[in-house]
């Protein structure tokens, strides 16, 4: 009897997770949709001041009022502000209660209002924190208060469709929440992003979209001749992960326990301006970084824009860090390493390396330096191969992981999303 009661509470779980990921399928392709709209939007804006810089102060008044409006939707939901992830984590831990319905459509206006302000956040985050919200209004719904099966599978699923990467949205939920995971939770994670991709598949075909984040189909295999570059690319991409972690929480955590007295209104608007100023007067530094990644890929910028923008975004990232604005970081967090990759591949080409090796060099910095601040290894590595095309070199992108990985191990620095994660439950 005890078996029985055993598999019918599995099946229920399967049947309401394949329902949870068509559900977040749905709202995610939305999502993404809306967010595309909205970077091309502000693209558009920034490029037609940065021609006419008459409209500069029209520009600045238009940036003042969404940095209003973001203080609107987060000044009384805390936990809509950030990157969403940390948020989900706390959820699927059972370390954090909140509203579903309240958090997620905060999150989801305040989110669009950062892309359309200039702010360099991706969609990820917050399509986590949207798919938590869906599983955790699914366990309210079945009155169900201690399992958390269903709010980890809202999260994977929701990664899965707006990476376009659904093995690697396994590994995600797995390697980013580490809160103990049984077959049980495995198969509900499963289950729902299968749905949740294929729900998304179907969407793009109808309205013709592309399913997967990136498309890349001209990467070439790198020669075994030049393989050392894997462990000094992989070295590098360590120790810079480790301090671009350092110096993101150190502003996120200053904002929070030093700074808590500034009003959350002032600490946007500084953020909201600075973006919009470096976001006139450097063109690369707009956006979440997508289209920056695909452009250095294709060796479209030199080195000198390469390092021009690197520090833009940077500054960029180190204002958002301490605004508290809805939006994730885990593009960001490529473009970063893929500026770095450009960098180390221009250095290689300088010494004589085969230009061949140039775009497969830049998509293993990529997701090292990703691998490096999230401390997820195998995440970076089934995102290379479903997102990046990275199959054809994945020996290479494997070491250069492997020793990022080491490297900030060796350092015993935590997770990005967890220093993020203690922040915010910070006790004033």
């Amino acid at each position: 009897m005890k078996t029985y009661d055993k598999n019918k509470e599995l099946i229920i779980k399967i049947l309401l997770s394949a329902l949870i990921g068509t559900v977040v399928g749905v709202l995610i392709f939305a999502f993404k949709c809306g967010a595309e709209f909205l970077y091309n939007s502000s693209d558009r804006i920034f490029s037609f001041t940065e021609k006419n810089f008459e409209c500069l102060p029209i520009v600045i008044l238009g940036v003042i009022f969404l940095s209003y409006l973001s203080y609107i939707l987060l000044k009384r939901e805390p936990y809509a502000r950030g990157g969403g992830i940390p948020v989900a984590e706390g959820l699927v831990r059972n370390n954090i209660t909140f509203s579903p319905f309240k958090v997620g459509s905060k999150a989801f206006l305040s989110s669009y209002v950062s892309y359309f302000g200039g702010l360099p956040l991706g969609s990820e985050g917050p399509a986590v924190l949207l798919g938590s919200c869906v599983g955790s209004g699914f366990n309210k719904i079945i009155k169900n208060k201690t399992d958390n099966a269903l709010v980890k599978a809202g999260s994977a699923c929701a990664f899965s469709a707006v990476t376009g990467a659904p093995i690697a949205g396994v590994f995600f939920i797995e390697e980013e929440m580490h809160d103990g995971g049984s077959f049980k939770k495995l198969v509900c994670v499963i289950t729902a992003i299968a749905f949740s991709c294929l729900t998304s598949v179907l969407l793009c075909l109808v309205f013709d979209k592309t399913f997967a984040m990136f498309g890349y189909d001209f990467v070439e295999v790198i020669p075994i001749k030049y393989y050392y570059l894997a462990v000094i690319c992989g070295l590098i991409a360590g120790v810079l992960s480790y301090l671009f972690t350092k110096l993101f929480t150190f502003c996120n955590g200053f904002s929070i326990k030093k700074l808590k007295k500034v009003p959350l209104f002032i600490k946007l608007l500084i953020c909201f301006l600075v973006c919009a100023v470096l976001s006139v007067f450097v063109h690369g530094a707009r956006g979440n970084g997508h289209h920056l990644i695909e452009s250095i890929e294709l060796r479209e910028l030199n080195y000198k824009i390469l390092i021009t923008v690197l520090f833009a975004k940077l500054l960029m990232l180190c204002f958002v860090g301490g605004s508290g604005a809805s939006g994730g970081i885990f593009i960001p967090l490529l473009a970063l390493g893929s500026l770095l990759g450009g960098l180390l591949g221009e250095c290689c080409i300088a010494f004589g390396v085969s230009e061949t090796v140039y775009a497969g060099l830049i998509g293993a910095v990529t997701v090292a330096f990703l691998a490096g601040a999230q401390h997820s290894p195998l995440t970076a590595l089934f995102f290379s191969i479903e997102a990046m095309g990275g199959l054809k070199n994945a020996p290479f992108t494997m070491i250069t992981i492997l020793i990022a990985f080491l490297v900030v191990k060796l350092f015993k620095n935590k997770p990005i999303y967890d220093l993020l994660f203690e922040n915010l439950t910070y006790k004033k």
